[in-house]
This record gives structure tokens, sequence and C-alpha cells, in this order.
């Protein structure tokens, strides 16, 4: 039986993201489907105290571009289905 590794992007030793810099992210008109609707996850929205905590350490969370119920939606709907990718190997 094979074994299975979920493929992730590269965190650095603070947990930032590789493509983060400076002045935002350096991929982000080719950005996947994860990066493209956070802040905007279940996990997240699921009530104020998770968006809050999220908050916390995100500076970008409350400030810019204030985003629509109805767009919202749509990225909610866009990580529906959407599995890790995976590395399987025998």
């Amino acid at each position: 039986m094979g074994s299975i590794s979920y493929i992730s992007l590269l965190e650095r030793e603070n947990h930032d993201c590789v493509f983060l810099e400076k002045y935002g992210c350096s991929v982000y008109k080719a950005r996947p489907v994860q990066c493209a609707t956070y802040p905007f996850w279940n996990t997240i929205v699921a009530d104020r105290q998770s968006w809050e905590r999220e908050a916390d350490w995100c500076p970008g969370i409350g400030h810019g571009e204030l985003h629509g119920r109805e767009e919202i939606d749509h990225l909610l709907r866009l990580r529906q289905g959407v599995e890790p990718a995976i590395w399987e190997s025998y």
C-alpha cells in the first residue's frame, strides 16, 4: 500500500507564504483558489469570533475594499469541492 502526501505551498519559518513579498503577493494574478478566496473560507467566516481571530494576525482584514455578500458567497462556492492536491507514491 502506498503513502499519500498533501501538496502545499512552501512557507517561510514564520509561516508566511513564499510568494508573500513586502507589497503583497508576487503571483497574485495566477494564485490558486485557496489564495484567491482568502479570507473568505468557511472556517473564517463561520462566526465573528473566527473572523476577529484571523484579523488579529492578518493586517489586510478589515481594511481596503469592502466585499458584498454576493461576492463572498461566490468565493465560498469556488472552494466547494476543491480538494487539496495529493501525491501518491507506491
